[in-house]
């Protein structure tokens, strides 16, 4: 089970995986927030998909923890050190348990240390996350049970989706789940008019529904010509192939830069409050923008430099000076990785 956000479902896939391989005749079911029933069922190492709603309510969980209680597991897997995920694991109905189980530490999991544990049976590994990286996560329960996890790309199902344009163009997001981790506007509206002002590219600003009017304001009055879209609430295949055939990604620290992973998309990742040590793209060729400043990393529930924050230590002129080598690595050495 993976109640994170989209970013850790994404890292959390290549241990589902495992689990399948290590036991092709089992049957494995996923349990996820509905925004991410997509991408999980084009897996097809998941064998079903249980989707529960908004499980930051706790009207959403305990309707999710109904719902799983209906049903009946051999092993019930945490995957992720957050404390919905230990909850649910624990309340759900199965002989073996393992993974994050502890449900009392309150502090962000990246900025812990948390056990890997097991009910019903012992493990054959002792592992410990913390100050890691973000994929390592999932796959350290896998260590713990025995299991190996290759870092190879996933097979996913094809999906029906809209057409979608050449690849002349950026994928552009400068906005994030956390408050704090987005770029300001008004560096990510000069860097819209740096691209249309010295490149030929159009950018699509790529957002989910409550970000749609900002991502309007942003293209407004920025471009006469209509090389500027706005995407917004994508639905998750659309969003991979809308990114996967992008010249480049431009991105902060959130789902769809996460996304970029999955595919083997180099990308450029803006970074402030969290470390890219922790969730930095390890796809060869990306590149990173980040101004690590004395509270660098922090716990991202309040900002104590509000006038002089970490994001806003990112230029529009690095960033694109940054996308451009980027581009122009993957002209002359294309990314093996990229759709």
């Amino acid at each position: 089970m993976e109640l994170n956000r989209l970013g850790d479902v994404v890292h959390a896939l290549p241990a589902v995986h495992a689990f399948k391989e290590a036991m092709p005749d089992a049957v494995i079911s996923m349990v996820v927030e509905q925004p991410h029933h997509e991408l999980v069922s084009l897996m097809p190492s998941v064998d079903r998909v249980i989707e529960g709603g908004r499980t930051r309510t706790l009207a959403g969980l305990l309707k999710l923890i109904r719902q799983v209680r209906r049903e009946r597991f051999d092993l019930v897997c945490s995957l992720s050190p957050i404390r919905r995920n230990a909850l649910l694991a624990r309340v759900a109905r199965g002989r073996y348990k393992a993974g994050y189980l502890s449900v009392w530490q309150r502090i962000p999991p990246y900025l812990r240390r948390t056990r890997v544990s097991a009910r019903g049976f012992r493990l054959a590994r002792k592992e410990l996350y913390g100050f890691d990286h973000i994929s390592t996560a999932a796959s350290k329960v896998c260590v713990a049970l025995g299991l190996s996890v290759s870092g190879g790309r996933i097979a996913f199902r094809s999906a029906d989706h809209e057409p979608m344009p050449g690849n002349s163009y950026i994928v552009f997001h400068p906005f994030a789940g956390w408050k704090f981790r987005e770029w300001p506007e008004n560096l990510a509206r000069e860097f819209l008019m740096g691209v249309l002002q010295s490149t030929d590219f159009s950018v699509v600003v790529i957002g989910d529904r409550t970000e749609e009017r900002r991502a309007r304001g942003l293209s407004a009055g920025v471009d006469g010509t209509g090389r500027v879209q706005v995407r917004a609430g994508l639905a998750i295949p659309e969003l991979m192939e809308l990114i996967s055939r992008a010249a480049a990604f431009v991105g902060t620290d959130s789902g769809p830069y996460q996304l970029c992973a999955l595919l083997g998309k180099p990308a450029v990742g803006l970074f402030g409050p969290n470390s890219p040590e922790i969730t930095g793209s390890r796809v060869d060729g990306s590149r990173i923008l980040y101004h690590k400043l004395e509270c660098s990393p922090c716990d991202q529930r309040r900002c104590i430099r509000p006038g002089a924050a970490c994001m806003m230590q990112i230029t529009p002129d690095e960033v694109l000076i940054t996308m451009r080598e980027l581009i122009r690595r993957l002209v002359i050495q294309p990314s093996s990785g990229c759709a």
